[in-house]
This record gives structure tokens, C-alpha cells and sequence, in this order.
């Protein structure tokens, strides 16, 4: 696994903060010149005698963000090469996401009823496109001005 720390570029991405680190990889807000909104690099771990499915899974996000389009999606924006450093850019999506956004709206039905209205639009759009959302949960959409956005 390289280490990767702010200030590092990728591709031309400058790592400018790092957002989150899991057991399947590290999020880092970025920037990039040929880019006008600020990016995400997602940065899978491909270590040595890792589990095969991380790869797997690192390819398939990239083949399906690659042609999905529209407001409820983050906008592709680069990937990086599996034999240097792979990652995933995408746009950074301003809001909330739902499950810090659940805790505030409490028992309200009508913000309910909303929201699961702005769920269903996005997950609409992306049927439409031949895709299924197979981790839908609230980490994984972000409540934005422009309405439910769904990650991963």
C-alpha cells in the first residue's frame, strides 16, 4: 500500500485532504486544473494476498460510474491506472448525507415523505440507465440542493 499524504499528486489530482480511511481504502478531497468542482479520489488498498473481490469491486465501480450520468450521480472524472495507483476521481457532491440528516428530521412525516421521494427520483434515473444500486443505505446518499445523490 503507498502511503499517501496532503500535497501529493496523482494524475495531476493534489490531495488536499483526506476525508476517510477504511478497510477497503482511503476518500481525499482533491483538486485538478482541467476540473472545475472540487473531486474526490477514492484510493482502494490492494495489498499483497488481499481478497480478489476489493479488485473486483474497484473495477466495477469504475466501468458503471464511467457511463452513468445526471444530477443524481457524481460526475466521473478520472481513474487511475490498477498497475501504478489506482483510484476513482469523481465530484465532490455539497450536502449531507442521509444518515446524518435522519437524526435531525426526527419523526417529521412530511421531511420523510420528501426524502424518500428525492430516494426514489435518483433511483429512477439510475434504473432508467440499466443500472441496480446494490448497497443502498443512508452513508451512501447525500442529501444536496439538487436533490438525493447516490454513491458507491
Amino acid at each position: 500500500m503507498t502511503k499517501l499524504n496532503a500535497g501529493d499528486i496523482i494524475d495531476g489530482f493534489t490531495l488536499t485532504e483526506r476525508l476517510t480511511q477504511g478497510g477497503m481504502g482511503t476518500v481525499w478531497r482533491a483538486s485538478h486544473p482541467d476540473h472545475g468542482v472540487p473531486v474526490i479520489l477514492k484510493v482502494p488498498f490492494f495489498d499483497p494476498g488481499q481478497d480478489v473481490s476489493t479488485i473486483v469491486g474497484y473495477e466495477v465501480e469504475e466501468m458503471i460510474l464511467k457511463r452513468l450520468s445526471g444530477p443524481h450521480v457524481p460526475k466521473f472524472c478520472g481513474s487511475g491506472d490498477l498497475a501504478a495507483i489506482p483510484y476513482i476521481a469523481m465530484e465532490f457532491v455539497e450536502g449531507r448525507n442521509l444518515a446524518n440528516y435522519i437524526e435531525d428530521i426526527g419523526d417529521n412525516p412530511q421531511e420523510i415523505a420528501r426524502i424518500g421521494a428525492l430516494i426514489a427520483t435518483a433511483l429512477a434515473a439510475v434504473h432508467r440507465q440499466n443500472v441496480i444500486h446494490l448497497d443502498l443505505k443512508p452513508d451512501n446518499i447525500i442529501i444536496s440542493p439538487r436533490g438525493a445523490v447516490l454513491l458507491d
